[in-house]
């Protein structure tokens, strides 16, 4: 017996973005630099977490308070030694 339901296949005809949206889209800025270290600057701990992406397990991470600057977060990245 036919079903009288409309079936859905793949997505909506037309683009996903308006056009010339893509153009408005920039890349994600780098972090801005601490002016007496150097260093890539957080306001806070979880904001320098959430810059970290993809293969932690290999990684040993410090975050830690400036020195300078109480109020800023710095991030320090080192390999683990599996071997």
């Amino acid at each position: 017996m036919p079903s009288n339901k409309k079936r859905r296949h793949g997505r909506k005809p037309g683009p996903a973005l308006p056009k010339g949206a893509w153009l408005d889209k920039s890349s994600p800025a780098l972090n801005p630099r601490c002016e007496q270290t150097g260093k890539a600057l957080f306001l806070s701990e979880s904001a320098a977490r959430k810059s970290l992406v993809g293969q932690l397990s290999t990684k040993y991470i410090r975050i830690y308070r400036c020195d300078e600057n109480p109020s800023h977060f710095h991030l320090t990245k080192t390999y683990n030694d599996l071997i």
